[in-house]
């Protein structure tokens, strides 16, 4: 028979053990079952915590999560105002007074999310890298077999290179036209975003050739190298004249050909 509050056989409570001569066994006290009654309903709470200091843990969550949002939001918007203000006049040719004012912030509002120009501009170019890798990953990562995940990537990448023409210009010129100080940082940031990606694009074309889809005809990373190098060059093309060198239909018209020839069987090119 045991204990109705602790599950303590009845037997051993007053009792020692003979064989070992330990202390009478005492029933330990009932835990708190940690609920409390409301009209007539017990409710589960925390242990130790009253149900006054509940609400007050949850409204104090609310309001960090809600400032949080807003916090990323105002971010955002600077982020926007500079963009537009970089495209509109150059680089060089805005100062943070001008994006404080355009945004609508203080000028220390400003600097409380930014130290500088640089530090803003390095934050525009993280985040549309951050916003490619993980669209481009998704696309490598969906259905399909390797030749439909090839196409989706370069589809992927289309859609947000042509949705980022701004901003794709602005880094452009400052690459060209930037300091070694500006620039040495980001660079190692973004060429190790694209590391990671042209590893991951180089295992789809592992996988393709394992498969026996792909010839064996250039190590896995430099098709994938190959792959990145044409579409980034027809990338420049539609940069410096769109009308001439429509980027989407070029590209349609790069995976075709790249694909064709790098098939094994009868859909493929000659080897």
């Amino acid at each position: 028979m045991a204990c109705a509050e602790s599950g303590c056989r009845m037997g051993d409570h007053g009792t020692g053990n003979a064989w070992d001569g330990s202390a009478p066994h005492s029933c330990p006290a009932p835990r708190p079952s940690g609920r409390v009654a409301r009209g007539g309903v017990e409710v589960q709470r925390g242990f130790g915590m009253s149900e006054k200091q509940g609400n007050e843990r949850s409204a104090g969550k609310g309001t960090l999560q809600r400032r949080a949002r807003q916090k990323l939001y105002h971010r955002r918007q600077i982020l926007d105002t500079a963009l537009r203000l970089f495209s509109e006049h150059g680089f060089h040719n805005v100062t943070m007074h001008r994006i404080a004012q355009e945004s609508e912030f203080s000028i220390g509002t400003l600097y409380n999310f930014f130290e500088n120009k640089e530090e803003l501009y390095r934050a525009l170019v993280l985040d549309l890298c951050r916003e490619m890798e993980s669209a481009l990953s998704d696309a490598l990562s969906g259905p399909g077999e390797e030749d439909q995940l090839i196409r989706a990537y370069l589809e992927a990448k289309g859609r947000i290179l042509m949705n980022n023409v701004p901003m794709l210009r602005i880094y452009f010129a400052q690459t060209r036209g930037a300091s070694l100080e500006i620039m040495s940082a980001l660079d190692q940031e973004v060429r190790a975003m694209y590391e990671r990606f042209l590893r991951r694009l180089a295992k789809v074309f592992s996988s393709g050739t394992r498969k026996g889809l792909f010839k064996k005809m250039l190590k896995p990373y430099y098709m994938a190298v190959a792959l990145e190098s044409i579409t980034n060059a027809f990338l420049y093309l539609w940069l410096e004249d769109p009308d001439r060198h429509p980027y989407e239909k070029n590209i349609r018209d790069v995976a075709r050909l790249f694909l064709e020839n790098i098939k094994a069987g009868p859909e493929g090119g000659r080897s």
